[in-house]
């Protein structure tokens, strides 16, 4: 729980001093890392392959810390990226809902393994 309430409070603080971070995640994500390690010295794989052996938290953790934190306090939040936001949620509701054979009609490609779970990838990337 410390290393949860240490990106909780690096997380709050940078928000509340940098309008910009509220709205673009890894931009708040450089930020957050920025303040443990020159991330502008390292090349972006080394980060991502290294990330827990120089202490930084995960990105995902970094995104839900945001998702709380603006959660907490409305005035944090970007309104037109609330919006963005929202819309995005909506569409991968839409998207987790489907069959493997919806997705692979509208231009998915399904992978099946041997254990039958599937693999979904998509050759659109129109939107990501």
């Amino acid at each position: 729980m410390a290393k949860l309430k240490n990106v909780h409070n690096i997380v709050l603080k940078l928000l509340q001093e940098n309008e910009e971070l509220r709205s673009d995640d890894f931009m708040l994500l450089s930020a957050v890392y920025g303040l443990q390690v020159a991330v502008d010295q390292l090349p972006f794989s080394t980060i991502c392959q290294h990330h827990v052996d120089l202490g930084l938290p995960s990105f995902e953790t970094v995104r839900r810390t945001r998702q709380k934190v603006q959660s907490q306090h409305p005035e944090l939040v970007d309104e037109k990226m609330k919006v963005i936001r929202a819309a995005e949620q909506d569409e991968f509701h839409d998207y987790s809902k489907k069959s493997a054979e919806e997705l692979e009609a509208l231009g998915f490609t399904v992978i099946d393994d041997d254990d039958d779970d599937s693999y979904i990838d998509s050759d659109i990337d129109d939107d990501y």
